[in-house]
């Protein structure tokens, strides 16, 4: 119940009723412990049968609290909005790592979910804290896990969630950070990313490649013209190592980039091409961001990805000359999934083209080929 009410007191009450379940449990060990018994037996004239214990004594016998139980408290600590509450997650997490290592209880196993939880405390709560405080708090406990694991101490294994989280925090720094600290946050990112390739069990998803693109994006409220155009050399990279990875499982649906994924890269391209403290910007910038635009909204044409947002997207980016090559390039040079060119389906759209309002032009006004595989 303190789990799914949020309440600023719901975290303090769970606390308090672990509390007691810890020192109801510990009592009743302290009763029935060997030295206890021997004790008992010194004072009680000795019995030739040993009396089994009733259903009612088992039934008697205090709960210990659990992986399951200390999960519902950290979900509670979480509803509370706890500003201590990552500090309490990483205590937690060790009481179960202590039960389950050293006392050998193996009702006290860590989960991957209910590490995740714990990286979780540190994501929600990253504004309260130094900058850069959350990521390498949490890089630093997946980093514990999997060292733990060589040494042969395996405690859980972790997913593609737990190193996206991870990422999010980057991505968040980003957000937050002044421009000449922005870089630290793609870069550290883009490495997280390559663990996850090189990782032998955990591989990065659709997610774990957007997170490192927003965090990319980010880059373009740099003034160093060096550090933009790496940012975008990165992005570019990132975007289609998503699409080879796509390409080489293709089976696999969900690795596909998608609109979002299209959504993300073209506005980070086209923010980094440009320089954003500049009044005008310059006819290399134009050719560059313009370039860019045409080439990334063809292949979203020819996956059949292109949604209103990314419509919106190049008509506030683009000038209305730059708008209206995009889409006639985009009508023309349109590539369906096996690489041919498919002219003849938008050849109306092209005729009819100059005759319409580009500040009225719809997503229902485009081919819907351009559309075909929105929400699959």
């Amino acid at each position: 119940t303190c789990a799914q009410c949020r309440n600023q007191h719901s975290g303090e009450i769970a606390e308090r009723i672990v509390a007691i379940m810890n020192q109801m449990y510990a009592d009743h060990k302290k009763e029935h412990s060997p030295e206890h018994q021997s004790d008992s037996a010194k004072e009680q004239p000795q019995q030739k049968k040993k009396k089994k214990r009733s259903k009612k004594a088992f039934a008697d016998t205090p709960p210990c609290p659990n992986t399951a139980t200390v999960h519902l408290l950290l979900q509670s600590i979480l509803a509370s909005d706890d500003t201590l509450a990552p500090k309490k997650a990483e205590k937690l997490f060790r009481y179960l790592v202590t039960q389950y290592q050293d006392h050998n209880n193996t009702a006290c196993r860590p989960t991957t979910i209910f590490f995740n939880s714990v990286l979780e405390a540190w994501l929600r709560n990253d504004y309260q804290h130094p900058l850069a405080t959350a990521p390498q708090r949490m890089e630093k406990a997946v980093a514990y896990v999997e060292n733990e694991a060589k040494k042969g101490n395996f405690i859980l294994d972790p997913n593609a969630e737990t190193y996206n989280l991870i990422l999010h925090a980057w991505y968040r720094y980003a957000k937050r950070a002044k421009p000449n600290e922005i870089h630290m946050a793609w870069k550290n990112a883009r490495r997280v990313l390559s663990q996850m390739s090189d990782h032998k069990r955990v591989h990065p998803n659709l997610r774990s490649y957007t997170f490192v693109l927003l965090a990319c994006s980010h880059a373009a409220g740099i003034g160093d013209v060096n550090e933009r155009t790496e940012a975008l050399d990165k992005a570019i990279e990132v975007f289609y190592e998503l699409r080879e990875l796509a390409d080489n499982r293709k089976s696999d649906i969900s690795m596909s980039p998608n609109h979002i994924s299209y959504h993300t890269f073209l506005s980070a391209c086209l923010k980094l091409s440009r320089d954003k403290s500049a009044n005008k910007r310059s006819t290399d910038e134009v050719e560059k961001s313009t370039k860019l635009a045409k080439l990334i909204f063809q292949e979203c044409c020819g996956d059949g990805q292109v949604d209103k947002n990314i419509l919106k997207l190049l008509r506030k980016e683009l000038t209305k000359d730059e708008f209206r090559r995009c889409l006639l390039d985009g009508a023309r040079n349109n590539l369906d999934n096996d690489g041919m060119l498919q002219v003849k389906m938008n050849d109306k759209f092209v005729s009819d083209f100059h005759s319409r309002n580009l500040l009225k032009l719809t997503i229902d006004d485009l081919p819907s080929e351009w559309s075909r595989n929105l929400g699959k």
